[in-house]
């Protein structure tokens, strides 16, 4: 039996804010329209049901937070979407840079029985396939220092990469720049590329591409 649009959404707008306040950013409705394709209209009716669920809370100032019961469903819809991820590219061998917007479908539909069985098949300890933790930290934010701010030089290991440009990814993929790799900066260009040597090669990528990539930097 599908499940209704409104929840769904309802799940979706969870999760999105989950995301941005786990970067450290300030969320405002804007965002929200802007990472979900939805006008001002829906996100403000949207922010009304939340908060008479007590999931959600909205300043005078419009910056917008979960309640500790939002973020409970917000983790859990997390560590959903990065099991499915995780089935999918390990078990089924989807590919890399699709298993991100397949798995953005296959969340809601998964049970705790199936969770407890994913886990414990994983791991509680196992990344999703773009190197994020599965099982979420409160209020812990994902560790590593963008590409785009290496010095020239720097070397480090990569550690996640930016998950939501299927693009990015399928580029990502065709240079091997993937969690785990290890990348040296060894140029900013005047142009605003990189060159970068991974596995190797010297390979060319954008500032979109360079910020999408999050390292464990070393001296």
């Amino acid at each position: 039996m599908s499940r209704p649009r409104l929840e769904v959404s309802r799940e979706d707008y969870i999760k999105t804010v989950w995301e941005l306040s786990a970067t450290g950013e300030k969320v405002i409705a804007a965002q929200l329209c802007r990472e979900l394709g939805v006008s001002s209209a829906a996100v403000s009716k949207a922010l009304q049901r939340l908060h008479r669920d007590r999931l959600m809370t909205q300043s005078t100032g419009g910056s917008i937070a979960l309640t500790p019961e939002g973020r409970r469903l917000a983790e859990r819809l997390v560590r959903r979407h990065r099991l499915v991820e995780k089935l999918l590219y390990e078990a089924l061998d989807f590919p890399w840079d699709e298993v991100h917007e397949e798995a953005e479908r296959m969340e809601h539909a998964i049970s705790d029985r199936l969770e407890a069985h994913l886990l414990a098949h994983f791991g509680e300890k196992a990344t999703c396939p773009h190197g994020y933790a599965v099982s979420p930290r409160p209020s812990h934010r994902p560790g590593g220092r963008p590409l785009a701010e290496l010095a020239e030089g720097q070397t480090g290991s990569i550690i996640r990469v930016y998950e939501k440009d299927p693009a990015l990814l399928k580029l990502f993929a065709t240079l091997g720049l993937k969690p785990g790799a290890r990348v040296r900066l060894r140029r900013k260009l005047a142009d605003e590329t990189f060159e970068v040597q991974v596995e190797g090669r010297t390979v060319q990528i954008g500032l979109k591409a360079a910020r999408g990539l999050w390292l464990s930097a070393e001296p």
